[in-house]
């Protein structure tokens, strides 16, 4: 509860707002009661990631799935579940991973790259391109909406630069998917390759 509470606020405003008070409040609790379960923001964020880590179905990771393939779709799935905190996205990166279902996740994934026949080095590389990939993916997409919106770049004359980000597939959900897609094939095929 504590994690959806997060992930919903992280939806709504900005990561300032993730706040042990307005998370209990969200849950309709004093933030007294709060600190029995959680210590920091950090907790909370790790219990949001776990919420939004557990959205992501990892059947694609099966060795029976070509490498490419699962990585592909491992990767599609995890951008559409963090789009809709695209803005808060970094808040992420600021605090250790302690939930058992991230951990779990990347551990799957290593050693469904590990059974591809990679390197530990190589898997790890490979899963950290990934990661990265779907980050900026996300980031992508949500700056070609928000930070450089056409109308505001045509109201300053950049014609030209609000023209290619309309005709921009990476502006939409679909060009997202693609242009991740693309991009985890590539990651994927690289890593093969120097493992040869």
């Amino acid at each position: 509860m504590i994690g959806a509470a997060a992930v919903s606020i992280l939806c709504e405003a900005d990561a300032q707002s993730l706040t042990m008070t307005n998370v209990a409040k969200r849950l309709g609790v004093r933030s007294q009661t709060l600190y029995h379960h959680v210590r920091s923001v950090s907790d909370i964020i790790d219990a949001a990631r776990a919420v939004l880590i557990g959205q992501i179905d990892l059947e694609c990771l099966d060795e029976a799935v070509p490498l490419a393939e699962g990585f592909t779709a491992f990767a599609v799935r995890y951008a559409e579940v963090f789009q809709p905190l695209a803005g808060n996205i970094w808040e992420f990166f600021r605090h250790p991973i302690t939930d058992a279902t991230t951990i779990a996740m990347y551990e799957r994934l290593l050693a469904r790259a590990l059974a591809s026949g990679l390197s530990d080095a190589r898997a790890l590389t490979l899963i950290l391109d990934v990661e990265y990939a779907i980050f900026m993916g996300v980031f992508e997409h949500a700056s070609l909406q928000s930070i450089l919106a056409p109308e505001l770049l045509e109201e300053r004359g950049a014609t030209a630069l609000a023209r290619a980000i309309r005709a921009s597939g990476s502006a939409t959900a679909v060009g997202l998917r693609a242009r991740l897609a693309e991009r985890i094939e590539e990651l994927v095929a690289h890593a093969e390759a120097a493992s040869r």
